[in-house]
């Protein structure tokens, strides 16, 4: 059976395929729906070139086999890829944008996900309860969390690029996974490892995963974080941060041959062999040591494995503009002196406000706001406004984007008429903060 070039919208299920072995959906369009198209104990399916937009799910595949989704757009759904009990499918060169879930693998194992670009989504490639997948080659970039796993094991990711994220790469209470080759630039935090409960137990933590030559750089905070996560073996990467790690437990830090660039090594390497003469400290309270650090990230050699082949090339975005974000941002700040019932209301674009010896972590008090009928447990924090924000359904019908951002916690300052301590010109003070370049456009 063939379906192509359909237009459905406001069903159950916009397109549905059950107990359908072979079947083609082709160039087909799904709004409005329950499901855009759902596929249940149907095989060998070849999905391709359909457009999935404001549905609960764009694509559903449950306890099926063998299916092709290629080239698939899904916009402002909940799910735009979404896979449950299902195994041995191809997700190849779709796109996910503006969702809650980008693409969604839970309890499905074997599958293949190929060059997909996941972005502005709350997660961009999430497992949970989900073995032996295959990540390769996919762009998880602007989504909150880049790439995400959840008592997951033995996945590999490789050759990707997850940059652009509040948090790059998250592996909770997950085992045995494998991050090779990848990107993972200008995200808040880079890699975290953290321990979670499953529901099945105590608290478990991500052990016996391998992170090798990876790119793990320019991140706002914490390049690579491990909470209660023990033996992993993490080797042959860059690490330029902030902050570069943050790690309380044993891990093992080089191979026998090599380990990490850490930009903030400060040893020597009197042979020039590339390998600093002095181990680099990761924990002094736990001991933890990289007892061969890179000193030159020419000399990485190149992550070999008979299952992962192939050089990624890395974009370099330490040349993207740094532009003032004008007259399009408005904050309102505790004043620090007077009233706790008064707020200074200024402009980051009028300078005359006042504003001096200030500093903050937006992030932490206000971002994207969960406003609507979206999981507040998985979505994201702040305080926000309908006002001036974006109205359109889906994502943004649940997590709107207020163009105010009230920050009351975490500020230092000085407001309107009061005198600082040696200050000059404090009417040229300046407020800084980061937003994507695209969020602030939309």
């Amino acid at each position: 059976a063939k379906l192509e070039n359909n237009t459905v919208s406001d069903n159950l299920f916009g397109i549905s395929l059950v107990d359908s072995d072979g079947c083609v959906l082709e160039k087909n369009s799904a709004s409005g729906n329950n499901a855009g198209i759902y596929v249940l104990s149907s095989n060998n399916t070849r999905i391709a070139g359909n457009t999935l937009s404001e549905n609960g799910h764009g694509i559903c595949i449950a306890d099926s086999r063998g299916n092709s989704l290629t080239s698939n757009i899904a916009s402002e759904n909940y799910n735009g890829f979404y896979a449950v009990a299902s195994g041995n499918n191809t997700f190849v060169e779709n796109l996910a944008n503006y969702n809650f879930e980008g693409i969604y693998l839970e309890s499905s194992d074997n599958n293949q996900l190929i060059n997909n670009a996941v972005l502005g989504n709350s997660y961009g490639i999430d497992l949970t309860f989900s073995k032996n997948n295959s990540l390769e080659a996919n762009n998880a970039n602007l989504n909150y969390y880049g790439t995400s796993m959840w008592a997951s094991d033995n996945n590999t990711a490789y050759n990707s690029d997850s940059s652009l994220n509040l948090l790059g790469i998250l592996l909770l209470a997950s085992e045995n996974n494998k991050l090779i080759n990848n990107t993972v630039l200008m995200n808040l935090y880079g890699v975290n490892l953290m321990a979670e409960s499953t529901g099945i137990g105590d608290k478990t933590g991500p052990a016996e995963n391998i992170l090798a030559s990876n790119i793990i750089s320019y991140n706002l905070g914490t390049g690579i974080l491990f909470d209660e996560s023990y033996g992993n073996l993490i080797y042959n990467n860059s690490f330029d941060n902030i902050w570069n790690v943050e790690d309380e437990s044993l891990n093992t830090w080089n191979s026998s041959e090599i380990g990490n660039y850490w930009s903030d090594y400060e040893g020597e390497d009197a042979d020039g062999d590339g390998i600093g003469d002095t181990p680099y400290l990761i924990n002094s309270h736990t001991g933890s040591m990289d007892y061969l650090p890179v000193t030159r990230t020419s000399d990485f050699p190149e992550f070999v494995e008979d299952s992962i082949s192939g050089k990624r090339d890395v974009q370099d975005y330490r040349g993207i503009s740094e532009e003032f974000a004008g007259s399009l941002w408005t904050v309102e700040a505790l004043n620090n002196g007077g009233s706790k019932d008064r707020k200074a209301s200024f402009s980051l674009s009028t300078p005359e406000s006042g504003i001096t010896e200030q500093g903050f972590e937006p992030w932490k008090h206000s971002a994207m706001a969960a406003s609507g009928n979206g999981d507040p447990g998985r979505g994201l924090s702040g305080a926000g406004s309908e006002t001036d924000s974006k109205p359109e359904s889906g994502f943004f019908r649940d997590y709107k984007i207020s163009r105010t951002i009230e920050v009351s916690r975490g500020m230092s300052l000085l407001v309107g008429d009061e005198e600082p301590e040696n200050s000059e010109n404090i009417n040229k003070a300046v407020m800084e903060f980061r937003v994507s370049k695209a969020w602030a456009e939309e």
